[in-house]
């Protein structure tokens, strides 16, 4: 899940989306020249599922629940004499090396936090500069384990009977379809992978630097366009550990959009169209050289990558009530293009299933002093507001509501 985080931000006066992965909707307001905020944003999402090609939702753990084969097997035999033994006994037995003996069963949970500083400047009264660097923090819970079926036992049955006489074989092949778990860990460990057991960790993700610039303002329309630039200072995945989640793409990004706002009927009622477009640049990074066959015996080799384009659009209704009130709701669609590798006979495999798009609905309450603050009745304006995130649909995404809290400060 592949590890997905988001980081969005929205201020009285101005409103922009910071985001690595994200998604998220933006106004075209500004920050009046001269006015300073400072705004802290904490985001929490649990995740037990992700979506395929589909779009259908399937348990994190999908990929470790799959059936152990002889093949599997007679693959981790190092003993070439065993190895032939218990082979041949496919030439004339009843069964076949691609039969099943079991199931590998596993549940896999994960808890993502985010906090997100951001500091606003309003250099001009058009002009709006911003930064952020989020601190995350992932937690992977894990539990592994094995069903044998009644195949493997009718195997060890043929192998100790009075015809074959390989008892020997028999416990040896017993000892491992009872211990796959044990075995699979190790097999792992033995090619320089960690094994599959809880993870956690905490760190910065990408730094976003942001300009937006309003480039019309009347009665009855704004509109504004922002700039990002957002630079690889996050920490990445460890291709020896296939639980660990990156903090950042691993690459620099560009991205540009707009924005409008259309005052409804001189009411507290503000309607918001956004899209954005971010050219993902090219890098490179370590990868696990998988392929259809084998995902564990493989090297790690530094190829060159290219992420996916990512578009986004969407619309909000928001409400700011004159005794400082706030409220709204919005939709968000977002598209990723596939992912491509210059790795040899690994770039069809490590560049699978790695477009993406989702459909998501936002609703959100807070509380805003800065009305007060102009009627001269607080000192200090703030803005503190919940969000609520829900995602309807996607593909090849992990199935995410988000729950997050926003507070603001501006002098």
């Amino acid at each position: 899940m592949t590890s997905k985080n988001f980081v969005q931000y929205c201020a009285v006066s101005f409103c922009t989306t910071l985001s690595v992965n994200a998604l998220g909707f933006e106004d075209a307001r500004v920050m009046p020249k001269g006015v300073r905020s400072l705004r802290l944003i904490t985001l929490t999402s649990n995740i037990t599922q992700k979506t395929d090609d589909q779009g259908s939702p399937l348990p994190l753990a999908n990929p470790l629940e799959k059936p152990l084969t002889f093949k599997d097997i007679l693959k981790g035999e190092k003993d070439p004499v065993k190895h032939s033994l218990v082979g041949g006994f496919f030439n004339y037995g009843s069964f076949a090396l691609t039969d099943s003996v079991g199931q590998f069963q596993g549940d896999i949970r994960s808890r993502v936090t985010a906090f997100a500083p951001i500091i606003m400047y309003g250099a001009t009264d058009r002009l709006t500069l911003a930064a952020a660097l989020p601190v995350i923090n992932a937690d992977v819970g894990v539990g592994l384990g094995f069903r044998a079926n009644s195949t493997g036992q009718n195997f060890l049955n043929s192998l100790a009977n009075s015809y074959n006489n390989q008892v020997t074989s028999a416990r040896e092949a017993g000892e491992k379809i009872n211990g796959a778990v044990g075995q699979l860990n190790k097999k792992l460990i033995d090619n320089g992978y960690a094994p599959i057991s809880e993870w956690s960790a905490t760190g910065i993700g990408d730094l976003n630097l942001v300009a937006k610039y309003r480039v019309l303002s009347t009665p009855n329309i704004a509109s504004a366009v922002t700039g990002t630039v957002v630079a690889p200072t996050g920490r990445r995945d460890d291709p020896n550990n296939l639980l660990d989640k990156n903090f950042g793409d691993g690459q620099w990004d560009l991205a540009a959009a707009i924005a409008f706002d259309e005052p409804l009927f001189n009411t507290a009622l503000t309607l918001s169209e956004f899209a954005r477009y971010t050219n993902q640049l090219p890098g490179h990074k370590d990868v696990r050289m998988i392929t259809e066959d084998e995902a564990i015996e493989v090297p790690v080799n530094n190829v060159a990558f290219k992420l996916g384009d990512k578009f986004e659009t969407g619309t909000s209704l928001a409400y700011a009530s004159s005794v400082g009130l706030t409220g709204g709701v919005g939709y968000t669609y977002y598209r990723k293009g596939q992912d491509f590798y210059r790795a040899g006979d690994s770039s069809t495999k490590l560049a699978e299933k790695t477009s993406e798009s989702s459909h998501e609905a936002a609703l959100e309450f807070g509380y805003s002093s800065v009305p007060a603050f102009l009627r001269k009745e607080i000192p200090i304006p703030f803005e503190t507001k919940f969000v609520y995130k829900r995602q309807l649909s996607s593909v090849n995404m992990p199935v995410t509501d988000f729950l997050q809290l926003e507070t603001a400060l501006f002098f």
